[in-house]
C-alpha cells in the first residue's frame, strides 16, 4: 500500500515505538530486512535515539552498538538504498537541539561504523539530524560534514516552518 502511494522509505526504531512497544534493535534490524520494505524497493530510514545515554555522554557508544546491530541482522547491503536518521530522544518536542559540533561528532561516528564494514555505503549513505530543527539552526547544523540534511519533526506540520527550514538549508547547497 505504500508503493501504491509512492513512499520510498519507511521509519523503523522510532523512539515512541520503542518506549510504547518494546521494540529494541534486533526488531529494528529485523524491519530493515522485513520483506514489504524489501519487496517495496524502499529503503528504511533507521532512527537513533541515545536518550538517557546521551545524558550520561554514551550516546555515540549507543549510536555504535545501534548501528552495528541494525548492521549485522540486516546485512550492511540494506544500507545501500537506507538512511540514518539520529535524533537525540531529550531533544523530540522539547525545543532543545544538540549543538552543531554534538550533531557532527555523532554523525562522524556513525559513519566510521559503516565505513568499518564497507567504505562505498559509508561514503554514500545520507545521514539525518532530527531533535528540533527549526530555520534558526537549519543552516549551520546541515554544514557539518558528516550532517546529509534533516529529519523535520512538528516544524513540518507547519507550512511556513517548513519552507523556512528549506530555504536556509538550500542555502547550503
Amino acid at each position: 500500500m505504500l508503493k501504491d502511494i509512492g513512499a520510498t522509505h519507511v521509519l523503523v526504531g522510532h523512539s515512541e515505538r520503542r518506549q510504547y512497544h518494546a521494540e529494541s534493535n534486533a526488531g529494528g534490524g529485523r524491519q530493515v530486512c522485513a520483506g514489504a520494505v524489501r519487496r517495496a524497493d524502499s529503503g528504511a530510514v533507521r532512527r537513533r535515539n541515545p536518550g538517557a545515554a546521551r545524558r550520561r555522554n554514551h550516546g555515540v557508544d549507543h549510536c555504535g552498538s545501534s548501528s552495528t546491530r541494525c548492521s549485522n541482522d540486516s546485512g550492511i547491503g540494506a544500507f545501500s538504498t537506507s538512511i540514518v536518521a539520529y535524533e537525540p530522544v531529550w531533544a523530540i518536542g522539547t525545543g532543545r537541539t544538540a549543538t552543531p559540533a554534538q550533531a557532527q561528532a555523532v554523525h562522524a561516528f556513525i559513519r566510521s561504523k559503516f565505513d568499518r564494514v564497507d567504505g562505498t555505503i559509508s561514503s554514500s549513505l545520507r545521514i539525518l539530524y532530527g531533535g528540533s530543527v527549526e530555520a534558526a539552526n537549519a543552516a549551520e547544523l546541515f554544514a557539518q560534514a558528516d550532517v546529509d540534511g534533516g529529519l523535520i519533526g512538528g516544524a513540518s506540520l507547519i507550512a511556513d516552518d517548513f519552507l523556512a527550514i528549506c530555504r536556509r538549508s538550500a542555502t547550503m547547497n
